[in-house]
């Protein structure tokens, strides 16, 4: 039991976790954070609101309860509670400054092109993607104005 329950070197936990994701999508499954946005707005009613929430929820709880675990673990490593927020607001800021760096490099018939989206299962045109992407980020923003408040506020960061 120890076993599974220690750490695991990356040697050995980065191919299984890549197995296991093949796997997944091999069989048709949705993985990561956003399906399961989709699966709690259906949990919380959305069906009712768009056929797009509307899912057998219990087909989606594997993913929640993985995403669950993975956040616990992630919360509970050594460097969660002695790392400042701004490093990870750095890290942020940088992949954002990448990703702008790329799309300038793009021309106007490059933003009209399509790829797969698998999650949604249709084409998606890379100009409608960027909407997405600023749409998102501008999200996330709010909620780090929003914990900063709080942290102002209580003088520590909300459990």
């Amino acid at each position: 039991m120890d076993l599974i329950l220690s750490s695991w070197p990356w040697y050995i936990s980065g191919p299984l976790i890549s197995m296991i994701m093949f796997l997944l999508i091999f069989n048709g499954k949705t993985f990561g954070v956003s399906s399961n946005l989709r699966t709690i707005c259906s949990i919380c009613g959305g069906d009712k609101l768009s056929i797009f929430f509307k899912i057998k929820v219990k087909d989606h709880m594997w993913n929640l309860i993985f995403i669950f675990g993975s956040v616990i673990e992630f919360l509970t490593t050594p460097d969660s509670n002695v790392l400042d927020v701004k490093d990870s607001l750095n890290v942020i800021e940088g992949i954002h400054a990448k990703w702008v760096s790329l799309l300038k490099t793009l021309s106007e018939e490059d933003f009209k092109k399509t790829y797969y989206h698998s999650s949604r299962d249709k084409n998606i045109i890379l100009h409608e993607h960027v909407g997405m992407y600023a749409w998102h980020t501008k999200h996330h923003i709010e909620h780090i104005k929003m914990a900063k408040k709080n942290i102002k506020q209580k003088g520590k960061r909300a459990k």
